[in-house]
């Protein structure tokens, strides 16, 4: 067992994990509910900095963000699951406001 899962198997990971997913019902990048049938299927917690990085960090629910798996796909890991986004608070705050900003020219 390596040291990645050695942390994934704690329990004060296993219980950050779901708490952070319960207090987030919805993806934090795109709004997206993220249910089937009341289960939140769609939605992942992921890791800012991750666990192969700062395993001293797993369990610290400030390093986590609630994501559904597009978001998870394109913003956490531009595409690709070998890279991770160093500058997720900064891109999801642009796509935030982003949005905001085009909702305001396109409603009356």
């Amino acid at each position: 067992m390596n040291l990645i899962q050695k942390v994934r198997a704690t329990l004060v990971y296993r219980r950050e994990m779901s708490a952070k997913k319960r207090g987030h019902p919805s993806c934090e990048v795109c709004g997206s509910k993220g249910t089937w049938f009341g289960y939140l299927f769609w939605l992942l917690v992921h890791h800012k900095i991750p666990v192969h990085v700062r395993p001293d960090l797993a369990a610290d629910p400030n390093n986590m963000v609630v994501v559904c798996k597009f978001c998870h796909w394109y913003v956490c890991h531009l595409g690709n699951f070998k890279w991770w986004n160093g500058n997720l608070d900064e891109t999801i705050l642009m796509i935030r406001k982003s949005w905001v900003d085009y909702q305001k020219r396109m409603l009356p």
